[in-house]
């Protein structure tokens, strides 16, 4: 585990963070759609709500293995 891929990957998840944001708080520099703007929104929250989840699950994942191998290392 390096050091700098750690910082990298912080990095990374708060440019990503920003991004989403962005797209609930300034709705985006692109709306959604550009046919029906409140369904697009919608949807796009949606999306956002999805990712999130997926983001959640992957993060409890990681947490529980690097909280096992912490104390796997500390005793």
């Amino acid at each position: 585990m390096g050091k700098a891929a750690v910082v990298k990957a912080r990095s990374d998840i708060r440019a990503a963070l920003a991004v989403l944001h962005a797209e609930v708080v300034e709705r985006g520099s692109v709306p959604f759609s550009e046919v029906d703007p409140l369904a697009g929104l919608g949807d796009g929250c949606l999306d956002i709500l999805a990712v999130a989840r997926e983001a959640e699950a992957g993060f409890a994942g990681l947490k529980a293995r690097a909280a096992a191998a912490y104390a796997a290392n500390s005793c």
